[in-house]
């Protein structure tokens, strides 16, 4: 049985921006985020690319039906791994 709680704790773990900003560099995510004429010599900042993975993972919730099997599959593609 699914227990939402349960993965919700596990997943705050997981999902900091600080790890999803990591993520969003090993898969190169931050070479497509546009930025303001500030932040080009830059690139986009921790929060940006963080924010952006998450925006990845809320649209395939949604377009997979809220299926959190699919949000599962795909955070396991991009390294972030939930144990137990």
């Amino acid at each position: 049985m699914y227990d939402a709680g349960a993965f919700d704790l596990k997943l705050k773990t997981v999902i900091t921006n600080e790890n999803l900003d990591r993520v969003g560099r090993q898969h190169g995510l931050d070479a497509y985020i546009d930025n303001n004429a500030m932040q080009r010599t830059k690139g986009p900042g921790l929060v940006t690319v963080a924010s952006t993975i998450e925006a990845i993972l809320g649209a395939v919730y949604l377009d997979s039906g809220n299926d959190v099997q699919k949000v599962k599959g795909v955070m396991e593609v991009l390294g972030l791994v939930i144990q137990g």
